[in-house]
């Protein structure tokens, strides 16, 4: 006997359980063609180190074979079932997600996502999304007022549930001064962070900055749509490159790079070094491979929106006119390359205590920042997450303590005199703090799985003691609010509990399970074709409500009948199937081996007198396994045929033929026949012989 449960809803037909075959058939092997990503859950996302400046690999991941992790569509989405998720620690206010498909050769067509705050398993707030509408095959989205310290999530799925393999950029960044759309009002930079300016609209005053440059196709045309300026001293000898790659897929970013040779405010006398007007699609900037310093209006053959580096001196002032051609109003991503430095102060400061701090300690923050070529004007202070104060101003010394454990991290922003901002960030570790409190009350509510050996068990855990809030940890999993564990079998699982103060326990909960329902199908049988027998089938406990069947169907006179009585076609395996009330299909199998024999009897003498009695007639007898004698045909010495019978009954000696052709007994004489007979298993065979026919 073997045993097979699982959980299923009842039958309507048997075709049910075929189609049912069918489709599990065919999801385990489009399984087995493409693993399910890592990241499928919000509870398994993958982790960003460095939010700062990442970008993975052009087809790092993928959304082929991810399921609906169900959060439901975002609020831009029209749909979701193959959602894969990343999470990462805010290091700065502002971020930029982008998501890269089929518009950089990878293979998702219409990539979409959001962005959100929370707990996977918990509370979790959507804050923006983005969907690739066009199908440009790319996707970005901005968000500002990230709380420093805080875990973010990023959701990236396909428009239309389409799935294909995509880049990741993030880009997690401190606005710098709003940037000024005329050269004496643009953003002064004091450091190469890279950053997000988010819209761009108008060209300001001077509308016309850029004319005699390539911005300016034809002399007296406008050279400014949507523009912004942003500028900066070199701090030492060294080359600069820089990306500039528009928020919306398609948009043409120009720019013109200026020396302004009497300072940082000299923009009357300012000189073009690099311009790039090209209209050809995608990041433009400067690099260290092109050789050309200027790329006019149109996409011309070898143009790539890229123009040569520049080598900063040392001391001088320099500004950069960007400019969106398309007036979409939508800005643009810039980072920075090469060994020259910004001119502007180094923000800096000091932790005390730096080791050993635990949660609900007092520590201390202290500027130590210094600025040689001019004077702060502004400190501010972001502490990050369950910081108390969250926020602060002036150099300090600033008095902080956290009310919860783990890595903490804290930016100053400072301001010089010029305008220009810069951040430092550092981090350290708040040690847990657990005095006093009371302890952890670890209560588990279980449900045992509804077959056995099922795995529909649940575990849900409810606390009291510690410090809420409450993270909790199944077996080898993460820590995340989640209080309800499912879809387990009977065993003994480990639940940890760890709260915002950082202590620590865990239980062990034991699941059960039910008794099991034994299927008997009986013992295996051997008959002979044609032969009926009864098959002993049998189940434990027998519960009012169940459902039980024979398949395949085939021979049994009755399916729903454990001790039905069948004739089988041959050697058949059956099974025995009985659903239980709580959907528990439980199955075991007999074999009856089938014996053929296909012995054929045939008279050899008939009495073609028109009497009734056996010998008066002729036809092919065989043993059970005969179903039918599907032809016989008689013919005389010269080839003529005289009967021809068809589905003649094998155990009907009147069936077959009596010695008269048309109404007229034949002469006497040997006759040859041939007859094609049908066995039970729809085998035929073809027999052959002859027969005398003898008139008294």
């Amino acid at each position: 006997m073997k045993l097979i449960q699982t959980n299923i809803k009842p039958p309507k037909t048997r075709h049910f359980y075929q189609v049912t075959l069918w489709v599990l058939l065919l999801f385990i092997s489009v399984n087995l063609v493409q693993a399910q990503p890592i990241n499928d859950d919000c509870e398994q996302a993958v982790s960003i180190a460095d939010p700062t400046a990442y970008c993975s690999g052009r087809t790092e991941f993928t959304t082929v074979a991810a399921t609906d992790s169900g959060y439901g569509p975002s609020g831009c989405w029209d749909q979701v079932s193959n959602d894969v998720w990343f999470q990462f620690v805010a290091r700065a206010t502002g971020v930029n997600i982008v998501i890269n498909g089929r518009n950089i050769g990878s293979t998702l067509r219409s990539p979409q996502a959001s962005l959100y705050f929370g707990n996977c398993g918990g509370t979790i707030q959507e804050l923006e999304c983005q969907t690739d509408a066009v199908n440009s095959g790319g996707v970005s989205l901005v968000e500002n007022g990230l709380v420093i310290g805080a875990t973010y999530f990023i959701r990236v799925s396909g428009r239309g549930n389409v799935a294909g393999s995509f880049q990741l950029c993030v880009t997690n960044f401190n606005p710098p001064v709003t940037p000024g759309q005329d050269c004496r009002t643009g953003a002064i930079l004091c450091d190469k962070s890279a950053f997000v300016v988010q819209s761009l609209t108008g060209s300001g005053q001077l509308t016309n900055e850029g004319r005699g440059t390539c911005l300016e196709p034809n002399p007296g045309s406008q050279s400014e749509d949507q523009s912004t300026w942003l500028r900066w001293t070199a701090a030492n000898n060294g080359t600069l490159t820089f990306d500039i790659t528009p928020l919306k897929n398609g948009d043409d970013i120009d720019f013109a790079l200026y020396e302004l040779p009497g300072g940082i405010d000299d923009c009357q006398n300012k000189r073009v070094l690099r311009c790039n007007a090209t209209s050809c699609d995608g990041p433009t900037g400067l690099n260290l491979t092109s050789q050309d310093i200027t790329e006019d209006f149109n996409c011309e053959p070898g143009e790539d929106r890229y123009v040569r580096f520049i080598d900063m001196e040392a001391g001088k002032s320099y500004g950069l006119l960007i400019n969106n051609f398309d007036n979409t109003g939508i800005g643009f991503r810039i980072q920075w390359g090469g060994t020259g430095e910004f001119l502007g102060p180094e923000p800096d400061f000091t932790i005390s205590p730096l080791t050993g701090l635990r949660c609900d300690q007092d520590f201390t923050a202290t500027d130590i920042s210094v600025f040689s070529n001019g004077t702060i004007v502004d400190y501010e202070w972001n502490f990050g997450l369950r910081a108390i104060p969250d926020q602060a101003s002036g150099k300090g010394p600033h008095s902080i303590n956290y009310s919860s454990f783990g890595d903490k991290f804290i930016s100053l922003t400072v301001t010089s005199d010029k305008g220009c901002k810069v951040t430092k960030i550092k981090s350290l570790y708040a040690e847990p703090c657990c005095e006093d409190l009371e302890p952890f009350t670890l209560t588990p509510q279980i449900e045992i799985p509804s077959c056995y050996d099922g795995d529909d068990g649940s575990i849900t855990i409810s606390a009291s003691g510690g410090s809420p809030e409450y993270f909790y940890k199944f077996d080898d999993g993460n820590f995340s609010p989640r209080v309800n564990f499912k879809n387990l079998s009977a065993g003994a699982y480990e639940v940890a509990i760890v709260d915002i103060k950082g202590c620590t326990d865990s239980i062990v909960v034991v699941v059960g399970e039910p008794d099991p329902v034994t299927v008997d199908a009986g013992p295996d049988q051997a008959i002979e074709l044609g032969d009926s027998t009864q098959m002993d089938g049998s189940y434990f406990p027998a519960v009012a409500g169940d459902s039980l069947w024979w398949a395949p169907p085939r021979g049994i006179r009755d399916l729903n009948d454990p001790g039905s009585y069948v004739i089988p076609p041959g050697t058949t395996t059956y099974v025995l199937s009985v659903l239980t009330e709580e959907g528990c299909l439980v199955s075991d199998s007999l074999t009856i081996r089938v014996t053929i024999d296909r012995t054929v009897y045939s008279p050899n003498v008939l009495l073609a007198n028109g009497g009734g009695g056996p010998n008066n007639f002729f036809n092919l007898y065989g043993k059970k396994a005969v179903e039918s004698i599907e032809l016989l045909e008689i013919y005389d010495r010269w080839g003529n045929k005289v009967y021809k019978g068809t589905e003649l009954d094998p155990f009907d000696f009147k069936a077959g033929w009596d010695g008269f052709f048309n109404g007229q007994p034949v002469e006497q004489g040997v006759y040859t026949w041939i007859g094609h007979v049908r066995y039970l298993d729809d085998v035929v065979e073809i027999k052959t012989g002859d027969l005398t026919i003898i008139r008294p």
